[in-house]
């Protein structure tokens, strides 16, 4: 059995010893010393530390050598629990007389004991309120921390399942229309949910106003579930008339593609260049880019993909196969044999998964800012997946929420317009933006490309990547070059994650140049197979 108590003050040796505690029972010093294959004076000295610790108990009866016996687990994670609550309170109070507010905080954590003992933590810091429902699963495991704030702390608490013979007046049991899953909110400031159970549970904290708003809101009655789903979005979207890309050279159309209706625009001749946007975008994303592209002699195809923009938005159909699969059929539907493909952000993972899969249709891809080894999402979109406040979340989408995500992508975010706004905002109150939404955040796979997958992709590649990209970090485009064989890696500076917009002149100019030349040091254009006589920056060849 291998145990570790170190994180909690232990010795290894005492670790060890515990745990042959455990597995032998009541035992003397000789027996564990045998069993533990220690040192008998090494095995005396743990025995003793356990002791001190409340861990184990010494009975020396009058005419033997003394016996030691462990504690329950149980009893002795209770104990931690406490001892670490009180110390966490002790450091809590020393930090906020020491330090000014941080910014708002979202971690997650897998597993029983995880969950458990950040369930624990939290409850036992609580010092005005704790409010939700809690699951029957997690009530036992998490009782010390429960008796603590209840000492000093209102609780408005409702379990799911039978309340225990042996639980407090204040727990109730949880209505009919109460989460399945675990929310509580301790302090109006602190937000734990759970979802999935027993050792396939997951846990989520965070201390972002906002998710905690939500999340108090989502505990309140079904009438005001209502009125959210009515009046989330507040704000009208701006008219048909006025939609990207109206006022502009290009027309929208709706083609069936994979079954799936798309919003896209064709337009142009010569080799095809196929624009894929990142999450929540549209292909207004690209109105910067495809002007120049049409007028350097290519047909320019930009596209709302599945589940954005103004394309449909089924309940599934959200995995990277999916979206691979979608732009090849996109490719069969308008006749193209095969296309460069540019992709920001999600769309760069997908045109990649392309890539992969079928590398006879791409001649050359651009990723810019993409995603394929992991993203740092905003609070609100890594809560949006979670079942329940996820469904709240995303429901609760009013213009002022988009433009603060929206901006957040930017490395200047005053760069950012109220038009842009407008733009971004115009689809989101279709009834099933969030279904779709949350979709995508739970079928799509941001990080699918490790593993060495990209070493078979052999079409030439420009990776462009803003240096101040706050969601996907300058080091994964890093990467990115060293595991594409044929790639060129340019850093645009005083950009964030979104470079398409923010910085539209260098991604642009970078964008042509390499259709029309072609990679450094690569001898081949990805569109018209001529020589290339760029120089190099940072180049595999």
């Amino acid at each position: 059995m291998t145990l570790d108590l170190t994180p909690f003050g232990f010795t290894p040796t005492e670790s060890l010893v515990y745990a042959t505690l455990l597995r032998l029972g009541p035992s003397t010093g000789y027996a564990i010393a045998r069993g533990a294959r220690l040192a008998r004076a090494n095995a005396y000295a743990a025995l003793e530390g356990l002791v001190s610790r409340g861990a184990a108990t010494r009975t020396p009866p009058p005419t033997r050598p003394a016996r030691y016996r462990p504690i329950d687990p149980q009893a002795l994670m209770a104990q931690l629990a406490t001892l670490q609550g009180e110390a966490l309170d002790r450091l809590g109070r020393e930090l906020r007389g020491l330090s000014r507010p941080g910014e708002p905080v979202t971690r997650e954590v897998a597993g029983s004991r995880a969950v458990a003992n950040l369930v624990m933590q939290l409850v036992a810091r609580a010092e005005r309120r704790v409010e939700g429902v809690v699951a029957l699963e997690l009530w036992r495991p998490t009782l010390p921390a429960w008796r603590r704030a209840g000492e000093r702390a209102q609780m408005d608490v409702s379990v799911r399942g039978d309340v225990p013979q042996d639980a407090p007046s204040w727990l109730k049991p949880a209505r009919d229309d109460a989460p399945s899953a675990t929310i509580l909110v301790m302090d109006e400031s602190q937000l734990v949910v759970t979802s999935g159970d027993g050792e396939g549970i997951a846990g989520l904290w965070t201390s972002h106003p906002l998710i905690v708003m939500l999340a108090r809101r989502a505990l309140q009655t079904a009438l005001l579930g209502l009125v959210l789903l009515v009046g989330g979005c507040r704000a009208r979207p701006i008219p048909e008339a006025q939609r990207y890309p109206a006022g502009t050279a290009f027309r929208a159309q709706y083609r069936i593609v994979d079954g799936t209706r798309l919003r896209m625009i064709d337009s142009g001749n010569g080799t095809p260049v196929v624009f894929i946007h990142g999450i929540g975008a549209s292909m207004y994303s690209w109105r910067y880019a495809l002007p120049p592209v049409v007028g350097a002699g290519y047909r320019a195809v930009a596209f709302d993909n599945r589940g954005f923009g103004f394309s449909e938005k089924p309940a599934h159909g959200y995995h990277n196969a999916d979206y691979a699969r979608l732009v090849v059929a996109l490719l069969d539907s308008l006749g193209i044999a095969s296309a460069v493909l540019v992709g920001h952000s999600m769309g760069g993972a997908i045109a990649a998964e392309v890539a992969l899969i079928h590398p006879d249709r791409v001649r050359g891809l651009v990723l810019i800012d993409a995603a394929g080894y992991g993203v740092r999402w905003p609070g609100v979109l890594k809560i949006a997946r979670w079942p329940f406040i996820g469904a709240v979340a995303t429901t609760f989408r009013g213009r002022w929420i988009t433009g603060r995500i929206l901006r957040s992508t930017f490395a200047d975010p005053s760069k950012v317009t109220e038009a842009d706004v407008d733009q971004y905002y115009a689809p989101v109150p279709d009834p099933n933006f969030g279904r779709a939404l949350r979709g995508v955040l739970r079928e799509f796979r941001f990080d699918s490309l490790g593993g060495g997958r990209l070493a078979r992709v052999q079409s030439p590649t420009l990776i462009l990547w803003g240096d101040t990209d706050r969601l996907i970090p300058l080091r994964d485009g890093a990467r990115f070059a060293r595991e594409l064989p044929r790639s060129e890696f340019v850093v645009i500076e005083r950009t964030g994650h979104d470079a398409p917009e923010e910085s539209p002149d260098q991604v642009n100019r970078l964008l042509v140049d390499f259709l029309k030349a072609g990679l450094s040091r690569i001898p081949e254009n990805v569109a018209w197979s001529t020589p290339s006589s760029r120089s190099s920056r940072s180049s595999n060849p």
